[in-house]
């Protein structure tokens, strides 16, 4: 299969997986095992993946200013927005994945929509009281909770941080937090 016949597949599968809000939910309700769900948090993290992937292809294939980039670019804005939607209901209902029940990449899939999710300050505090909670059970690394702080700050703020001193990750989180209010 050519690149661009691969490229236009990718982005045909992914416009195509819109749902209703309803049937987002009846997905997420349906996730009644923990199989389930590390499925549905590995699905969510293969499409986060590969629409990187193909936007990169499209890039590498096109040029950074070519129609077929730009569509990789929609496609994987829609893709995130979807995730955000998808992982926000799956937080609302179950919680943050444990690495104990989940495993360590599917845990850490809610870190990684909320990083990708566009959209500024607010969809990321939606879901960062999940990711503060994932952190104190030691489901959630600490570099990844300042990774998003950081983040976060810069959407709210319109700057980054700058450490003029050598910091731990708690000291970090916590002048962030105290920061944003958070």
């Amino acid at each position: 299969m050519s690149l661009k016949t691969s490229f236009l597949f990718l982005l045909l599968v992914f416009a195509c997986q819109e749902k209703t809000s309803e049937d987002i939910v009846a997905l997420i309700k349906g996730l009644d095992t923990a199989e389930k769900q590390m499925a549905f948090l590995r699905t969510i993290a293969n499409n986060d993946q590969e629409v990187r992937r193909a936007d990169i292809a499209a890039i590498e294939g096109y040029g950074q200013n070519s129609k077929e980039h730009k569509a990789s670019t929609q496609t994987m804005l829609a893709v995130d927005a979807d995730n955000l939607i998808k992982i926000q209901e799956y937080l609302n209902q179950y919680g943050h994945p444990t690495v104990m029940t989940h495993g360590e990449r599917e845990s850490l899939v809610p870190w990684l929509v909320t990083y990708h999710a566009s959209g500024g300050f607010g969809p990321k505090m939606k879901i960062f009281p999940f990711l503060l909670k994932g952190y104190k059970s030691g489901d959630l690394d600490s570099s990844s909770l300042v990774t998003i702080l950081e983040k976060m700050h810069i959407e709210k703020f319109g700057n980054s941080v700058e450490w003029y001193r050598s910091m731990t990750d708690a000291e970090k989180i916590e002048l962030l937090m105290t920061a944003m209010d958070l």
